[in-house]
């Protein structure tokens, strides 16, 4: 049959579409700051087919009942292919219910959310491992320890930048990463290590990662930005985790260079423009996130331009 349209691509390089695997797409609940529509247009406009939609909007999708609702959600108001992620809770009997909607990943958070999300130690963590035993699925790890952000959050309360990025330190990170990967060596799961964003969680993630089936993913901002660029740009760069040094940034590039990360994901996360601008009286309080689905493509081409990685690793990664 002959094509509706036909594009003279001579001379050029043709991509397939990209896919980001961390993104928020707001919906359900929060979508005065985005939702299924206006996100996977954006998507679309920045050459993403694909997007992986995290579970931590409102409700946090949870259950099959939760999970079965956001698919009917998204039906009929999508423009690119969006796969949907689930969230671990506490209460374990909750996943084989969950595994027979097939959600593309389970998440699984280790600080700093909700404690009937949390699994804070790793006793926890690899329980939670357990339950998929036998199962063709992948877990999303966000590598944290609770108990290093406690100690650190309580120990300045300035509400500066630097109290801040003293509030996340890589010590937490890089302890996250040994023990998600532990954890999968000891349940032989299938995980996939969230937003590594620093030398030692490079460093750990190089020495550790043959222990088991595991990727890791980084982010186009903890490869562009530092946390000198807080100054300037304040409340629309602070995410979590926050902005590291030159030298992490250096660690970061060096090791997508080497191939040591897998995926580059946006964690897609954007806000109304008057939440970001509203007075806090702590910096930690800013809502944290950024837009990034649009500009995927671009930045990633950007790091091709430099050198850093070759257009068979954009398409890979």
């Amino acid at each position: 049959a002959e094509a509706r349209t036909v594009i003279d691509a001579s001379g050029c390089f043709l991509l397939p579409g990209l896919v980001d695997a961390h993104a928020h797409l707001r919906d359900p609940g929060l979508t005065h700051k985005e939702d299924f529509s206006s996100g996977t247009h954006a998507a679309a406009l920045g050459g993403v087919t694909t997007v992986l939609d995290m579970p931590t909007d409102e409700p946090w999708t949870a259950t099959s009942e939760q999970l079965a609702d956001k698919m009917a959600m998204a039906e009929g108001r999508i423009h690119a292919d969006v796969g949907l992620q689930a969230v671990l809770s506490r209460d374990l009997s909750l996943v084989p219910r969950l595994l027979d909607l097939a959600p593309v990943s389970f998440e699984l958070f280790t600080a700093d959310v909700p404690d009937a999300f949390l699994f804070a130690t790793l006793d926890s963590v690899a329980e939670a491992l357990k339950a998929f035993a036998g199962a063709d699925t992948l877990i999303g790890i966000s590598p944290g320890d609770q108990s290093i952000l406690a100690g650190s959050s309580a120990r300045d309360r300035s509400g500066s930048i630097a109290s801040f990025m003293d509030s996340r330190p890589p010590l937490a990170e890089a302890n996250g990463i040994a023990r998600a990967l532990v954890a999968a060596a000891s349940a032989e799961a299938k995980i996939h290590v969230r937003q590594i964003n620093s030398e030692l969680g490079v460093e750990t993630w190089s020495r550790l990662r043959g222990m088991a089936d595991a990727s890791v993913e980084t982010t186009p901002q903890n490869l562009f930005f530092t946390a000198q660029d807080y100054e300037l740009q304040g409340p629309n760069l602070k995410a979590s985790p926050p902005l590291r040094s030159p030298h992490d940034v250096d660690a970061l590039r060096a090791a997508l260079g080497a191939g040591l990360i897998d995926v580059v994901a946006t964690d897609h996360a954007p806000h109304a423009p008057a939440e970001k601008a509203a007075p806090y009286a702590a910096f930690a309080d800013i809502p944290g996130g950024m837009p990034g689905l649009q500009t995927l493509l671009p930045t990633m081409l950007r790091l091709v331009d430099e050198g850093l990685i070759a257009l068979p690793d954009l398409v890979r990664m």
